[in-house]
């Protein structure tokens, strides 16, 4: 009978530590966090690519700058016409269609600087959910979370409801840093 309890005794005391080790396991061992930020920030291929786009689009804004220069040069030079002249009045013509040229220009060319980094946002989103795609097939994880940016701070440009709609949008309040893949998806983007 002794034997018995002993044993029993031994049996429980087994399955209480198989059972103990089982919930002391992590039940989220399987999700890593990315922060997209910081891959967005150090991918060098994509750093150089929005300096391209910049440069390409400087050149021209600094020609819009020069004409703009022009324009108003022009306007001074109005004061030495004779406002009832033809030559007034046509150099008032002339000021008036570059100032709305130059206008469309300048917007055209805003949106074609928004259009370039856009696409070039997009190509570099689809790299990363490609690269996060690879590394979780890989090593096996449950599934790969983007890391939460911190909450951004009230300023002239960042009202209440912004802070809001920010924190209500998030599905990951924080994140343990020991399950953070972003060096390993940094390289993965590096290597494309």
């Amino acid at each position: 009978m002794r034997q018995t309890a002993i044993i029993l005794f031994l049996l429980v005391a087994l399955a209480g530590f198989v059972f103990a080790d089982r919930t002391a396991a992590d039940p989220m061992e399987g999700v890593r966090y990315v922060d997209v930020q910081r891959v967005l920030v150090e991918w060098e291929t994509l750093q150089k690519e929005g300096e391209s786009i910049q440069a390409k689009y400087k050149a021209q804004f600094e020609e819009l700058n020069q004409e703009r220069s022009g324009l108003e040069n022009a306007k001074m030079d109005l004061d030495t016409l004779d406002p009832a002249t033809g030559a007034f009045r046509e150099a008032t013509f002339r000021i008036k269609l570059g100032e709305e040229t130059l206008r469309a220009r300048a917007e055209w060319a805003r949106q074609g600087l928004g259009e370039d980094q856009t696409a070039a946002l997009e190509r570099a989103m689809r790299i990363i959910h490609e690269a996060v795609q690879e590394l979780g097939s890989r090593e096996g994880y449950s599934s790969i979370l983007m890391a939460p940016n911190p909450v951004a701070s009230l300023s002239d440009t960042v009202s209440t409801n912004d802070v809001l709609n920010d924190m209500n949008s998030r599905w990951v309040m924080w994140r343990n840093p020991n399950y953070d893949v972003t060096d390993e998806i940094l390289q993965i983007v590096n290597q494309k």
